[in-house]
């Protein structure tokens, strides 16, 4: 299959200008100063650097039944207004959208302050929201299109940058934000993952299956009502179980499953790759930073040998 690579940033502008024509009644409100509302600048607010006020525009126009889409770079819109949205959106139930970009370190050259490895940890503790973990451009046109169909508040999680698409051809109809998505069959250990992450376990698959080694590649593309009796089915089947995230591992995908085990007397191991618990206090690219942390390719691919 021919590699293809799109822009999650770029894709969602032009799928929230879509949703704009679609929907009348959808509001469109950001923080950073991307205008993608070409079309429809009569919905369109961007209210500066005020991540506080983001959330609290954004829910008193969704009491008033108007559906919103906001937009910010994820360090900020969660952890600056966390309070707004566990008070203003979530006990209220409300449909806001939130499109987190360049979550993880993607925004690697930019310092600390632009690295999101908490968000996931933070909103899990809250009732009501659904989380979109999309693992290309075409699934996080496909996440802001299923949040504006649901009631109550969403999180949609995407990078920033060119990224590979997973969801293309034979994989593309496998795309489902009900529960996690096989993408691809292994019989001796599994690997559950979200985001670019789930591309480069299909080449680390790939690789391992010359030393005789099939991997189960699952794509937990999403996080609401955890799916606990799948994963479970899906855990017991395999000899040794991998949760790899560019979050910190103890308090994102890994520490959910980590819970899991305990709760269920699970034998088999639990081996979990991610981001640390610590600040990163060096600046270089995304992939430089992701290699440091043992979540490059050539990194994973070691790490599961070595835990084999």
């Amino acid at each position: 299959m021919k590699l293809v690579a799109k822009n999650s940033r770029i894709e969602c502008g032009k799928t929230i200008e879509k949703l704009m024509g679609i929907h009348r009644e959808l509001v469109h409100i950001t923080t950073d100063g991307n205008d993608y509302t070409h079309k429809h600048r009569d919905r369109h607010f961007d209210v500066g650097i005020a991540e506080g006020n983001l959330i609290g525009i954004a829910a008193g126009l969704a009491i008033k039944k108007l559906p919103v889409i906001i937009n910010g770079i994820t360090s900020f819109i969660i952890t600056n207004a966390f309070m707004q949205i566990r008070d203003d959106l979530c006990f209220s139930n409300l449909k806001v959208i939130m499109l987190g970009i360049g979550s993880g370190i993607s925004y690697a050259s930019l310092g600390f302050t632009h690295h999101s490895f908490e968000d996931i940890g933070l909103l899990s503790n809250l009732p009501n929201i659904k989380m979109y973990l999309p693992a290309d451009a075409i699934a996080a046109k496909k996440a802001l299109t299923d949040a504006v169909l649901r009631d109550g508040p969403s999180y949609v999680r995407i990078r920033t940058g060119n990224e590979p698409v997973v969801y293309q051809g034979t994989h593309a109809k496998k795309l489902n934000f009900s529960k996690p998505t096989v993408v691809s069959e292994g019989k001796d250990v599994i690997v559950f993952t979200y985001g670019t992450h789930v591309f480069k376990m299909l080449k680390v698959k790939n690789r391992l299956k010359s030393r005789g080694v099939e991997i189960k590649v699952v794509d937990v593309n999403s996080i609401d009502v955890y799916p606990r009796k799948l994963l479970l089915e899906e855990i017991t089947s395999h000899k040794k179980s991998f949760v790899i995230e560019e979050h910190c591992v103890e308090t994102g995908l890994g520490s959910l499953m980590a819970n899991l085990f305990i709760e269920n007397n699970i034998k088999t191991q639990l081996v979990k790759i991610g981001l640390p618990k610590e600040f990163c206090k060096i600046a270089g690219s995304a992939e430089e930073l992701l290699s440091r942390y043992n979540l490059g390719i050539n990194e994973i691919e070691k790490m599961i040998i070595k835990n084999l």
